[in-house]
């Protein structure tokens, strides 16, 4: 298991970026999804069609949408690809 640093101190702020407001994790997550979507045996997302879903929809839904009855597996592998 991976030992963490001892934090003495509490940061004085904590930002949470909703995607697209500090980074621009489109690719990134485009990305991600193509990498599943191959993996369990699917075609990869067109130019642009991750679009329908970034930022609009819950990860539950993206993943009934795009994955079916392997909605499971494909969570798994997004895990650990965005560990």
């Amino acid at each position: 298991m991976t030992q963490f640093p001892q934090i003495d101190t509490l940061p004085d702020a904590i930002f949470w970026d909703w995607d697209g407001t500090i980074v621009d994790s489109y690719e990134f997550l485009n990305d991600v999804y193509n990498h599943v979507l191959v993996t369990l045996g699917f075609e990869p997302l067109g130019e642009g069609e991750y679009r329908q879903y970034f930022g609009k929809k819950p990860k539950n839904e993206i993943f009934e949408a795009l994955f079916g009855n392997k909605k499971d597996d494909a969570l798994r592998l997004y895990d650990l690809a965005t560990v």
